[in-house]
């Protein structure tokens, strides 16, 4: 029994001298890669000329493209293209089959495995970072959202 109260104390002492010398200053937060710091990305980085995206795609205005180094917690192999509805009527969307021809007009761009996400009318380039920038804030306060089952 005594060893192992001896292992907790070990434990929470390790515990404290990392916590107490991340909390002052001691070391550098790139030493420590999974605290990872982020700052508000510029609305720049989500200009779709940036990534060599067009400014419609079929017909649709592209709003913005959501990367890792704008959108917090977003997988590194990810890019997302933000388009525009034309129409707040998601059944004749979805019966034109408009994601598949997006989807078709990316990998002519050669973006392959870039997703999409729409937005509806009249959402403008300023709204969209403006949401983004606070989903980023919560994440950088409350850590990243995972979805299902925590996996081995």
């Amino acid at each position: 029994m005594h060893t192992r109260t001896m292992v907790i104390v070990v434990i929470v002492l390790v515990i404290s001298v990392i916590l107490i010398a991340f909390l002052g200053n001691q070391f550098h937060a790139s030493q420590f890669p999974w605290l990872t710091t982020f700052t508000v990305a510029p609305s720049s980085s989500y200009d779709p000329s940036r990534y060599g995206v067009p400014s419609t795609i079929n017909g649709y205005k592209v709003i913005a493209v959501l990367a890792p180094d704008n959108t917090l917690c977003m997988p590194e192999w990810e890019k997302r293209v933000v388009v525009q509805a034309t129409s707040s009527d998601l059944q004749s969307y979805q019966d034109a089959d408009e994601s598949n021809q997006i989807i078709h007009s990316l990998d002519a761009l050669d973006k392959t495995t870039w997703t999409i996400e729409i937005v509806g009318p009249g959402v403008t380039f300023e709204q969209f970072v403006a949401e983004n920038e606070k989903g980023n804030a919560t994440a950088k306060a409350n850590g990243c959202a995972r979805l299902g089952r925590p996996f081995p």
